[in-house]
């Protein structure tokens, strides 16, 4: 059975996309959810009988994710920028956890499912199921949980897929009322213009607050800052200052990231920038 972390960042990368999690408990559902805001990168396509070529990857489009508290499932709608899913790809599960850096993630038990809005219905992987299960993998109550609950996902979700999309939209919705103002800010501490700057700011959503060249303490004016924007939980330092400046200050050394003036911004840069954007706790 595989990790799947609900950032994406194996198989999909989306680490480099801005990503929220919550954990929901209302009457509108209750269990774990996330959000992949799809910023950048070019449109990928399935194709299926009935829906035939759409769209699962592509600028503007997000990925929630659903994980119910009292089911073995991981559904995830996959919404295009004019708030209509795609398709849905359930994936059948053993179990969810929540990684070092705050990342909840489950345990995939090969089963998957399927949906679209035109009514294609594919269970897929039933083979890995088999393989795992004749391999000893897999207990025969874990076998016979697996295949029931791809039973029940087909009935409770394909039954009405208008009204499942209808589910999922409202619980997006819920979700993005949740995270209203959790906005990721970029303290800038440049002497020099740094090349697709531009870019990173529009990847990442991120609110861009620029250091004073002239302060000699960057931490103090920075924590200031903090204090009077209390709404602020995540943010990064980019710099291509001395980073010695930020020594001092532990807590701030932790959402640093230096840039070689020289070279600009590099894929590296990127990277850290979107893991610490990313982190949840």
């Amino acid at each position: 059975m595989n990790k799947m972390r609900l950032t994406r960042d194996r198989k999909w990368y989306f680490q480099y996309f801005p990503y929220h999690q919550m954990h929901m408990d209302n009457e509108l559902f209750k269990g774990w959810v996330s959000l992949n805001f799809l910023t950048d990168g070019e449109t990928r396509f399935w194709e299926y009988e009935k829906s035939g070529k759409i769209p699962v990857s592509a600028k503007g489009m997000i990925w929630l994710t659903l994980i119910p508290d009292d089911m073995k499932r991981c559904i995830g709608a996959y919404i295009k920028p004019d708030r209509r899913v795609s398709v849905w790809y359930v994936d059948v599960i053993e179990k969810t956890g929540i990684d070092e850096d705050g990342i909840v993630y489950y345990i995939d038990k090969y089963l998957d499912v399927i949906l679209t809005p035109q009514g294609d219905v594919i269970v897929q992987d039933r083979d890995e199921l088999d393989e795992a299960y004749a391999s000893g993998e897999l207990s025969d109550f874990q076998y016979e949980e697996a295949l029931k609950e791809g039973e029940l996902i087909i009935a409770e979700l394909a039954a009405d897929i208008g009204k499942t999309e209808e589910f999922c939209l409202a619980v997006l919705a819920k979700a993005e009322e949740m995270i209203a103002g959790d906005r990721f800010t970029i303290f800038l501490n440049l002497e020099r213009t740094v090349a697709d700057l531009t870019n990173l700011v529009e990847r990442t959503q991120a609110d861009v607050v620029n250091i004073s060249d002239s302060s000699a303490d960057k931490t103090a004016e920075i924590r200031d800052y903090l204090e009077m924007h209390p709404e602020i939980r995540r943010y990064v330092i980019l710099t291509d200052c001395d980073k010695e400046q930020y020594e001092a200050d532990k807590e701030t050394r932790k959402h640093l990231v230096v840039v070689d003036a020289q070279t600009g911004l590099q894929m590296e840069n990127l990277i850290a920038v979107c893991e610490i954007m990313n982190m949840q706790k």
